[in-house]
């Protein structure tokens, strides 16, 4: 299959950009996140179509992390003081702001998120918990996680959640979360849903796993070629794995998770964003973005 590995055409190959860790697409804008900023221009919205910048507005997110889009919004967490953010993205202005450990005091340090088409899932990395915020009522329900919860997809039907210090990741079915299931992968970190199976990164391991609907034990390790993959994404045809050290991306063969190439960055490759057509790479040592 031919590799979506795109040249750019009018935007340029670079883009400098606040964003350091995390990536989220609405059809038109990507917004990331720069998880180091405490007073202001953490959040930055790129262009997809002409390349611009532009700094989000309205209230200081202190330490921004998880990034989605509803449909509608663009959502942040700041993981410093627990707090999630609603972006107009039109306007790039924070529109709304909520204490989470106020909401719930079992909801602390948010960092990576998902949406399940009413809700938003949130790891909840302090208190080893994840939380389930309902953007109708605005309320919080939180169930317990392991340790170090870090990043969250969902599959249509479960909630998927990395545990990275804790070893695992576990599937919350929406229906009922509380009957969740856990499976054992050292350092379990980045996630995504190739529409059929679940794949998971092990930094520590230098390999991913992937784990069918209905299995109770995922397969793998499959060696990625690199070391420290972190974030992974899926492009219709192929999975990506970010590697955090090697400072390259990797693009893995669907049926079989063997390496079909690995390309340099030149810098700490963290969020991957798939637009429907190119995938966005951010470069965390530069503050870069570019377009593959």
């Amino acid at each position: 299959a031919e590799l979506r590995w795109y040249a750019f055409n009018s935007i340029a190959p670079s883009i400098p950009t606040t964003g350091d860790l995390m990536g989220a697409f609405d059809g038109r804008y990507i917004m990331v996140t720069d998880s180091n900023s405490q007073t202001g221009g953490g959040v930055s919205r790129i262009d997809t179509l002409t390349g611009d910048v532009t700094v989000v507005t309205g209230v200081d997110v202190n330490g921004p992390h998880g990034i989605v889009y509803d449909g509608a919004n663009f959502w942040v967490s700041g993981i410093f003081d627990s707090s999630l953010h609603k972006i107009d993205a039109e306007s790039a202005t924070i529109v709304a702001s909520f204490a989470l450990n106020q909401l719930n005091a079992q909801m602390q340090g948010p960092y990576g998120m998902a949406f399940d088409g009413q809700a938003l899932w949130i790891a909840g990395n302090f208190s080893g918990t994840v939380g389930r915020f309902d953007i109708a009522t605005e309320t919080l329900t939180t169930y317990p996680a392991a340790g170090g919860p870090t990043h969250v997809a969902f599959d249509g039907h479960n909630v998927w959640l990395t545990n990275n210090t804790g070893g695992s990741v576990v599937k919350y079915p929406i229906a009922d979360p509380s009957q969740s299931q856990s499976f054992g992968i050292t350092n379990a970190y980045g996630v995504a849903f190739d529409g059929t199976r679940v794949w998971v990164s092990s930094p520590a391991t230098n390999s991913v796993y992937r784990i069918a609907p209905n299995s109770s034990t995922p397969e793998g390790p499959f060696s990625v070629g690199a070391n420290h993959p972190q974030h992974l994404a899926f492009d219709g045809e192929h999975v990506w794995s970010s590697n955090f050290v090697s400072q390259d991306v990797t693009i893995l063969n669907l049926s079989d998770a063997q390496v079909l190439g690995t390309f340099p960055i030149g810098g700490n490759p963290t969020a991957l964003v798939f637009d429907g057509a190119h995938m966005w790479v951010v470069d965390a040592l530069n503050s870069l973005i570019s377009r593959r």
